[in-house]
């Protein structure tokens, strides 16, 4: 688990572009490490965490085996609006996101996507989460669980164990 730059216990400024910046560079550093140089990679992003999650598996999946995505927000501009809905029109016209999941994962092909999300999410609109699996080309799956925001892993611990190992356990095509 990775705290960016103004997050957790993280120093520093939290832009776009500088979070953006650390994924890819943290995600760099692990690819070096002798101890998993040769083992499979999966990413696994979590609510707000999503977007950049998603911009690193489209930038890097070549060197990934899957993709989940938990509580899925489709853009900031999405979670904005939904959380400002009198600065919707505001928001369409004048902010776009710098990277945002639902755009993103249209690219991303090569691996499976498994998102995660449940309809009881506070946090983050159940909608978010299916319009990111919706966009994003096959393979894929979409996990449908009862419960808070984050919590998937509570109640769908093996569901989501048994998907990781077929991530890792696929053979290359």
């Amino acid at each position: 688990m990775i705290d960016f730059r103004g997050y957790g216990k993280s120093t520093g400024i939290p832009t776009h572009k500088n979070i953006s910046h650390d994924g890819q560079k943290i995600f760099d550093i692990l690819l070096e490490k002798e101890e998993i140089k040769n083992t499979p990679k999966i990413i696994y992003g979590i609510s707000i965490g999503t977007q950049i999650t998603t911009l690193l598996a489209k930038n890097n999946q070549e060197k990934i085996n899957g993709l989940i995505l938990e509580g899925a927000m489709a853009s900031f501009t999405d979670i904005a609006m939904f959380y400002s809905p009198e600065y919707k029109d505001y928001l369409e016209k004048n902010y776009m996101s710098p990277y945002s999941a639902k755009e993103d994962i249209k690219s991303i092909n090569k691996i499976l996507k498994y998102v995660i999300h449940s309809k009881e999410d506070k946090d983050v609109p159940f909608l978010q989460g299916e319009m990111v699996f919706n966009n994003a080309p096959e393979p894929k799956e979409f996990l449908e669980f009862k419960g808070e925001h984050l919590f998937a892993i509570k109640y769908e611990k093996e569901k989501i164990l048994q998907k990781i190992n077929e991530m890792i356990n696929k053979k290359e095509d």
